[in-house]
């Protein structure tokens, strides 16, 4: 067993993998997901608070339901919608791999669309307009 005698990045690594290991059997029994999102630490003081996120199984759809209308290019009032909430883990193709539709980040205008990898879990921001043409629409 490691023993840590001072907090830095490294340290903080051990940690964050030992913690994430233990939330998840514990999210598991309640039937949630566990992610652990960085965080931050303080050498100088010796402390390490990891940002921790609890979810649902079924928020992350529930998410993207909420915020395809919040789009720029997909004004429903104006009826100019394209994508819809059914679109979650919608596959599409790009250069010969597949992909599936996974959400959205507001906080990224021009990359607002996530989608993943479905070989590798690798996760890929790419713009409305793209999306809209590999949906054909």
């Amino acid at each position: 067993m490691t023993h840590i005698t001072s907090i830095d990045k490294n340290a903080c690594d051990v940690i964050a993998k030992e913690v994430e290991k233990a939330l998840k059997e514990v999210a598991e029994r309640l039937g949630l997901n566990v992610s652990l999102n960085g965080g931050k630490f303080d050498p100088q003081v010796g402390t390490y608070m990891p940002k921790i996120t609890f979810s649902t199984q079924d928020s992350a759809r529930k998410d993207f339901a909420s915020s395809v209308n919040l789009l720029r290019s997909n004004r429903a009032y104006m009826g100019e919608q394209w994508l819809f909430a059914e679109d979650y883990e919608a596959l599409v193709t790009v250069k010969g791999d597949e992909f599936r539709v996974t959400g959205i980040n507001l906080r990224k205008p021009k990359f607002a669309i996530e989608i993943t990898k479905t070989s590798t879990g690798e996760k890929y921001g790419i713009t409305e307009e793209s999306l809209k043409k590999l949906l054909k629409r």
